[in-house]
């Protein structure tokens, strides 16, 4: 189970990593300077949440932190997502 949640996880990630070439390209192209800013800046966003994952379960070690945490980076998710609809309808003008 753990390898098909690894495997999922790294799908999403990768189908992320070409959304936001995606959203980019507009505003800074495609070249290969913007591809290696986008993976830069999700390698360095998941090794900090790696960080601070293995932090916390260290420190809590308990299902209701695990939920506590899946919620809050739901929310975060969701909260970029309604961040980035607004920005491009401005663009589109």
């Amino acid at each position: 189970m753990v390898w098909l949640i690894a495997f999922l996880c790294g799908a999403v990630v990768m189908a992320l990593e070409i959304l936001g070439a995606r959203i980019l390209q507009p505003y800074f192209g495609s070249g290969i300077l913007t591809w290696a800013s986008l993976i830069a800046v999700f390698l360095a966003a998941m090794s900090g949440g790696y960080f601070l994952g293995g932090w916390l379960a260290d420190r809590f070690p308990t299902l209701r932190a695990w939920a506590f945490c899946c919620f809050w980076h739901q929310e975060a998710s969701c909260s970029s997502c309604r961040w980035n609809d607004g920005f491009s309808h401005r663009r589109r003008r």
